[in-house]
């Protein structure tokens, strides 16, 4: 998958999901969108079941660390490859 899939299909799912639409990419989506850990795991949730995105225990936690779309797309993209 890539990079620009992965960011459309986050962008997708905050519209549709969660109502954010046009995100600036590089804001804190808990800060600026009242996204919060219910809204992660529903998000992480929807990325498995809908999208087919397979991710490791480790790497769903360290997924957590990553608060904007654009340091979303860079983490998922290489957890997705498989990199370290």
């Amino acid at each position: 998958m890539t990079r620009e899939e992965i960011e459309n299909v986050l962008l997708n799912v905050l519209a549709k999901k969660f109502k954010i639409n046009k995100p600036d990419h590089d804001k804190n989506l808990f800060e600026h969108y009242d996204f919060d850990s219910i809204d992660a795991l529903e998000m992480l949730e929807d990325l498995e079941t809908r999208h087919g995105f397979r991710l490791s225990l480790d790497q769903k936690k360290q997924l957590f660390e990553h608060r904007s779309i654009n340091q979303l797309t860079r983490y998922l993209e290489t957890a997705l490859k498989g990199d370290p």
